[in-house]
């Protein structure tokens, strides 16, 4: 659940961070 408050403050610049993180 790290990752989707993560995004939810930077969606912007997390946008790609996420993608690497979950995959």
């Amino acid at each position: 659940m790290r990752e989707i408050k993560f995004r939810l403050r930077l969606d912007n610049k997390i946008v790609g961070y996420e993608k690497w993180y979950v995959g």
